[in-house]
């Protein structure tokens, strides 16, 4: 029985991944199960921390976000995995795994929270080309939030402008000299064709 407070659709998720993977590791040879495990933690690991992240207004709140997280992995992810009867080599695996989703998460945290941190600076301070760069940045993935109900992560932004790394994109984020005019043609493309849209 599903208790009343809890959020269905999430619940719902939850189960749909389990089935999904635990009909794949059902048919898994003893190389594959581990793999398939870990990938298993670590999707439900991020479906629950991207919705949490966003939670985190002060540098404090980082803190109960790590706590959250950990708490989401020993009493909702373990359990979960359970089904899947994981030995103990398994069980090390998917606990690494899920410290390590929690770490990355922690940093998309720390980031917004100084991204909200610069744009609280009074106005006149810093670049504002860097300020509007970064401001649009930030509302095209607002944007996408609310048209997609997803969440992308300026990764996933600088991702879908072609790049391999995050160098081009927070030099030209920050309006650094050393950005090029090819690489501000390719993230205002991004903007204005709004791919994460379609």
């Amino acid at each position: 029985m599903i208790p009343e407070t809890m959020y269905r659709e999430e619940f719902a998720e939850r189960r749909r991944i389990g089935a999904e993977y635990l009909s794949r590791i059902a048919r898994a040879s003893a190389e594959e199960r581990t793999p398939l495990m870990v990938e298993w933690a670590e999707k439900l690991c991020d479906e629950y921390a991207r919705g949490r992240v966003d939670l985190t207004k002060k540098p404090e709140d980082i803190s109960y976000l790590s706590a959250d997280l950990h708490f989401y992995s020993s009493m909702t992810v373990m359990p979960l995995l359970a089904a899947a009867r994981p030995d103990r080599s398994e069980r090390k695996a998917i606990m690494l795994a899920t410290a390590g989703r929690e770490s990355e998460w922690l940093a998309v945290a720390a980031e917004k929270n100084s991204r909200r941190a610069a744009k609280d600076e009074p106005a006149g301070i810093g670049d504002p080309i860097a300020a509007k760069r970064r401001a649009r940045v930030d509302e095209y993935r607002d944007e996408v939030f609310h048209v997609k109900k997803k969440r992308i992560s300026r990764r996933d932004f600088w991702k879908s402008a072609g790049y391999t790394d995050a160098t081009a994109f927070e030099r030209w984020q920050r309006n650094d000299p050393r950005s090029s005019r090819a690489d501000d043609r390719a993230f205002t493309r991004v903007l204005t064709e709004k791919p994460h849209l379609k």
